[in-house]
């Protein structure tokens, strides 16, 4: 269900050969752009402080250099959505419709790189109906996003039914006495996950810079911090209903905002303690 890395792999391996490097090529590129992808996102509303901890953060980070040359749709998702919260950040400040068009279009292609984006999608769009003034353009783009996914599935759909892209053996509904148990040995295996390779004094940093960005009013309007709080929201009310437990690698794309949490958060502390 990896659909567009599947796509890309087929051009790579059509373009320079069927070999192990072509393959893992388009989710390399994807890995290496969510350094100047989160550069971007973090700076718009920060400023370049904070920017350059973020990207400095993400490019360590032991879980996204992974899925960087692991052939899978990760980090393609990853990097889709920080274009399409850069995207809704461009789009409040300059308020044209066309720039709220250009949001739908990240939007469905990290959709079509993994389903189960639809919770870090959620949560842009959750982000976006909080803080833009005019609703119907969110109401418009969210439209325009569920046209252009469900135009990128239907060759699949035609071929395996729809079935075959949600619904498999590791996505199937659980019994109520394993999901909750399962659910949280995930979300503990989730955090172990995030911290890999992580010295523990840095670790403790960057969890206080988190707090930081989510408890201050002036950090907490941030896209990373928003996003990550909606993010969280709209899992929070979707798991209990579809009664799956996403494995940690699901939320990759969530590492990002959390990094860029983190970042903005100490960047303030920084900042007023020159001041």
């Amino acid at each position: 269900n990896h659909l567009l890395s599947t796509l890309l792999m087929h051009i790579s391996t059509s373009a320079f050969g069927v070999s192990e490097w072509a393959m893992r090529l388009p989710t390399l590129i994807a890995g290496v752009l969510l350094v100047p992808a989160t550069y971007v996102v973090v700076r718009l509303p920060q400023g370049k402080n904070a920017a350059l901890l973020a990207t400095a953060l993400v490019s360590a980070s032991s879980p996204l250099i992974e899925f960087s040359f692991n052939a899978r749709g990760y980090s393609l998702g990853a990097l889709f959505l920080l274009i399409m919260a850069g995207m809704i950040e461009f789009a409040r400040s300059k308020g044209t419709p066309r720039a709220w068009i250009s949001i739908a279009i990240p939007a469905a292609l990290a959709l079509y790189s993994l389903p189960t984006m639809l919770y870090g999608v959620g949560g842009a769009f959750l982000y976006m109906l909080l803080t833009d003034i005019s609703r119907w353009r969110s109401v418009y783009a969210m439209l325009l996003t569920g046209v252009l996914t469900l135009t990128f599935y239907t060759p699949a759909m035609v071929a395996v039914g729809v079935s075959g892209i949600v619904r498999n053996k590791w996505t199937a509904p659980l019994p109520n006495g394993q999901w909750m148990p399962q659910l949280t040995h995930e979300l503990a295996s989730l955090w172990g996950y995030w911290n890999l390779d992580v010295p523990r004094p840095a670790s403790g940093l960057v969890i206080a810079g988190v707090l930081i960005a989510l408890l201050f009013r002036k950090t907490l309007g941030t896209i990373p911090a928003v996003v990550f709080l909606c993010t969280a929201f709209v899992a929070a009310v979707l798991l209990p209903l579809q009664h799956v437990v996403p494995y940690r690698r699901t939320w990759l794309f969530l590492l990002p905002f959390y990094l860029g949490s983190a970042a903005t958060g100490l960047s303030t502390v920084l900042q007023k303690a020159r001041n």
